[in-house]
């Protein structure tokens, strides 16, 4: 059975399977391209082909009694932005952050209030996936909402994860200190197609945090609460790509440093899906 859930940007959650407050005739979950042609005599070659922004939507009823007042709460649920919708068609979970575009309010209709919901996606539906190297992890670690799965990798200094999906996906690479000038270098499919060093020296219980999953992308000194201490952008080697995006296929990542011993590691990707 399909399953819709959706979360506030206070970890608070609606599960739209609930009959209060169902959400049914999901439409739109599928993918447009946004591309335009040019005719080479009978043939038309793609250029600025793009995927368009993801814009699903449904309907909610908010099922008598009190069908009014679990309107007017749920519209101060989606208030609280950004919000994240998550999505299980079958085994797997997607999620895409997104806002809501519309919500329709009419009279109540026979069980309740029927309301027609329009999200819009500020990225593309993904899959979260976190993996760790170095860290005492018992069994695998499991995470919360946002990571429902278990995973635990035992190569020092790497991690490792085989990727179905055709579109680049961001990431963000921790290294546990203590490192002197770290290095990262990504293997796809036993090729290295991208590598990274800073040239830092990061101590005991901070971590140099090499972010590409937002805007801007950022690499920073942390400490174990996820405080940002220094601004490390600079003395990274601009030489380098620094930043890692996993692709379809087997993708590897592997940690080093000048010190002598090899640094711990964990590696978030958010792999992207065109559509789910």
């Amino acid at each position: 059975m399909r399953k819709f859930a959706l979360y506030n940007c206070n970890g608070e959650c609606y599960d739209l399977n609930d009959l209060k407050f169902f959400m049914y005739s999901p439409s739109d979950l599928g993918f447009k391209r946004d591309t335009n042609f040019i005719q080479i005599g009978s043939y038309f070659k793609p250029y600025n082909d793009n995927i368009k922004q993801p814009v699903p939507k449904g309907v909610i009823r908010f099922k008598n009694p009190d069908a009014y007042e679990k309107y007017y709460q749920f519209s101060r649920f989606i208030s609280k932005t950004p919000l994240t919708l998550k999505y299980t068609p079958g085994s797997t979970t997607y999620c895409l952050e997104c806002i809501i575009s519309e919500l329709d309010k009419k009279e109540i209709e026979g069980s309740g209030l029927h309301c027609e919901i329009k999200f819009v996606g500020l990225g593309y539906w993904y899959r979260l996936h976190s993996m760790e190297a170095g860290i005492d992890v018992e069994g695998g670690k499991i995470y919360d909402y946002t990571y429902p799965y278990t995973y635990a990798d035992s190569g020092a200094g790497t991690v490792s994860l085989n990727v179905d999906s055709n579109m680049e996906s961001p990431t963000v690479i921790y290294i546990y200190g203590p490192v002197i000038n770290p290095t990262w270098k990504h293997y796809l499919n036993n090729m290295i197609v991208e590598t990274g060093r800073c040239e830092v020296e990061i101590e005991a219980g901070h971590c140099l945090v090499i972010d590409c999953s937002g805007s801007p992308f950022s690499i920073t000194e942390q400490d174990a609460y996820n405080h940002v201490i220094y601004d490390r952008y600079d003395e990274s080697d601009k030489t380098t790509d620094r930043f890692v995006f996993l692709r379809a296929g087997r993708n590897r990542i592997s940690v080093a440093q000048d010190g002598v011993t090899i640094p711990k590691l964990k590696v978030e990707a958010r792999v992207l899906y065109e559509t789910v």
